[in-house]
């Protein structure tokens, strides 16, 4: 969800990666990997990306009007910590799982 948005800001005001990654002081690469939601970036990053497309965090992270984020879209971001250790990718698919048992046995 980040990269996506990431990327249609960027496209909409014409700019290329390298635009992006040389005001940031950072790799083209490092934002086709964000764009690819491969990896995110730093909060701070991500601070001085909504400065500079100027919008808000919340809007990069796909939250809604009333910052909500969906979590299904967040598991699937492939990139999150719990603690400050980072959770495998392999076991976000297992919480995925978890939380969508969970949902779904309480629609019963």
């Amino acid at each position: 969800m980040f990269g996506k948005n990431l990327k249609s800001h960027r496209v909409s005001r014409g700019m290329t990666q390298k635009d992006v990654a040389d005001k940031l002081g950072v790799s083209p690469k490092t934002i086709g990997s964000w764009e690819r939601d491969r990896t995110e970036p730093s909060y701070d990053m991500q601070v001085d990306l909504a400065k500079m497309f100027e919008t808000t965090v919340d809007d990069l992270l796909g939250a809604d009007s009333n910052g909500r984020v969906d979590l299904k879209q967040l598991l699937k971001s492939g990139t999150m910590t719990y603690g400050g250790e980072e959770i495998s990718e392999r076991d976000l698919k297992v919480l995925a799982k978890v939380v969508e048992s969970f949902l779904d046995e309480d629609d019963d």
